[in-house]
């Protein structure tokens, strides 16, 4: 069984999609700031990350950017939750590789999809 973890400040988001994912038989993890999160890739065995920018302690943004230079994390695939497009401009600015990112609000047919899809190119 596959195992995400969700990343973010969001007590609503994350149970609405942890609901959702476990409908689908994934295991989840929940990360509430960016360093926890980080410490929960390299230490567990973490499929997929789902994240939004504004995590606390530690930024989405830069938390991605650590993962992919980890030679642990670096093929951990990542969706990123932006909650405006300046966030998906703020991406590619960076030059950050994500998988896949979705605006907030989004419809959880479309995370699903690409939950799926991502986890079944393994």
């Amino acid at each position: 069984m596959k195992t995400i973890l969700v990343a973010t400040a969001s007590i609503s988001l994350a149970d609405s999609i942890e609901f959702e994912l476990r409908q689908k038989h994934y295991l989840i993890e929940l990360a509430k700031d960016g360093q926890s999160a980080l410490q929960q890739v390299l230490d567990k065995k973490i499929d997929l990350l789902i994240c939004s920018l504004n995590l606390p302690v530690l930024d989405g943004l830069t938390l991605c950017e650590l993962l992919k230079n980890h030679s642990q994390s670096r093929f951990t695939p990542v969706i990123v939750l932006v909650d405006e497009l300046s966030g998906e401009q703020e991406i590619q600015e960076r030059d950050i590789t994500v998988n896949s990112y979705l605006t907030i609000p989004f419809d959880m047919h479309k995370l699903l999809f690409k939950v799926d899809k991502l986890l079944s190119s393994d």
